[in-house]
Parts: C-alpha cells; structure tokens; sequence
C-alpha cells in the first residue's frame, strides 16, 4: 500500500514562522504532518512524497529527505505536470495536499 504527500504547503509550510516571527517562504517541516507520515509508516505503510517541483528546484525536499528520510520511501518530481496521472500509476490510495 501506498499513501503519498505532497511538499509545499503539506510538509513543508510557507508562511508565518511562530518560531522566528516572521513570514517566510519557507519555515521548515510541518509537525502535524511528519506525525501523519510517521502514523502510516508504523502501520507498515510506503509513504511517497509526490510533488509538482521540477526538480532542478528540490534543495528543499532533499534537505527533508536527509533529515526524515526514514519516513520516505521514495520522491516524485512530476516537474511542473499535475500529480494525477503519477498517483495513479503509483497506486496511491490516499494524497494529502494543501
């Protein structure tokens, strides 16, 4: 089985960082999120990241894989295409996206 989760704005949040007090573009790992993934990997389930980042642009995913890639199974760049077509050939039975 698999599940899959999109990155910006899903695990990785964009606007006000409460930790810095400002507003970013990027402000990290959204914590309700890793615990999500971390729920599916526990019950034995692959979790994907499936973004639509061409992946020329990817410093920020691989920077996430580096530091929770215990909880990925593999990323996939759709580079700009939407993320449908990929899902289903995955098999995802569940997305989560902003």
């Amino acid at each position: 089985m698999i599940v899959t989760f999109d990155f910006d704005g899903t695990i990785w949040r964009s606007g006000f960082d409460p930790h810095e007090g400002i507003f970013c573009r990027s402000c990290g790992p959204d914590p309700a999120a890793i615990d999500e993934m971390q729920k599916w990997v526990n019950r034995g389930v692959s979790v994907h990241v499936v973004t639509s980042r061409v992946s020329s642009n990817r410093s920020e995913v691989d920077t996430f894989i580096k530091s929770r890639g215990d909880l990925v199974a593999d990323t996939h760049f759709t580079e700009g295409a939407l993320k449908s077509k990929l899902l289903a050939e995955l098999g995802s039975v569940l997305h989560y996206d902003d």
